[in-house]
């Protein structure tokens, strides 16, 4: 599950803490937080209650799919919070713009990170930088 993995690297970092854990599935929500150590993490079934019942946290990460980020990244930047998703936020692009413009109007940042690590082109970017060649060109 990527949100576990994600949750690893989030709890190692230093001033980072985890309050809340979402997911459509409450019982999916309640195994996260539970990995949260000292239980200190709540679960939700939505996000926008999640951000309500811990005090509107600064911060939310998406690690779901992207189709479904629409709706839990608007209610998340409603609530005050930056955002990140772990793919592009949606499908369309007059999702992206609301995002974007609800973003810019809450003077919130919206991340998007994206799972390119196969792509040829990086294997071959990643080769050239191993042996010091800052040229570009073919792998």
């Amino acid at each position: 599950m990527p949100a576990r993995v994600h949750l690893g690297r989030l709890l190692a970092l230093d001033g980072v803490q985890v309050v809340a854990c979402a997911d459509p599935d409450t019982d999916a929500a309640r195994a996260l937080a539970a990995d949260v150590p000292e239980g200190t993490a709540a679960a939700f079934r939505r996000p926008p209650r999640a951000a309500a019942a811990v005090g509107a946290p600064t911060h939310w990460r998406s690690f779901t799919p992207h189709w479904p980020h629409y709706r839990p990244a608007m209610d998340a930047l409603q609530a005050g919070c930056h955002v990140f998703v772990r793919e592009a936020a949606v499908d369309q692009r007059p999702g992206a713009v609301d995002i974007a413009g609800l973003a810019r109007g809450r003077d919130r940042k919206v991340g998007v990170g994206h799972q390119y690590r196969l792509r040829p082109s990086l294997g071959g970017a990643r080769r050239r930088l191993a042996r010091g060649d800052d040229r570009h060109g073919s792998g």
